[in-house]
């Protein structure tokens, strides 16, 4: 959050110069709250969703090789 303050790119910042657009920011995390400075390597992401529960013996590249990596 604070690298987009600092570049001018958080939502207030560029809401105020371009007031009709509509921005959207995907972010693994989310922008705000406790996640929201979490690193999102893959093995935390499949671990967030719930697949490395599911399957913690790695199987899930076996299993669904048509995936992308």
């Amino acid at each position: 959050m604070r690298e987009r303050v600092a570049r001018n790119l958080d939502q207030d910042s560029v809401t105020n110069r371009f007031p009709a657009l509509v921005h959207v920011s995907v972010l693994p995390f989310g922008s705000s709250g406790p996640k929201a400075e979490w690193d999102a390597e893959e093995v935390n992401l499949l671990h967030a969703g719930g697949e490395g529960f599911l399957l913690p013996n790695g199987l899930s590249n076996e299993l669904f090789p048509d995936r992308p990596r």
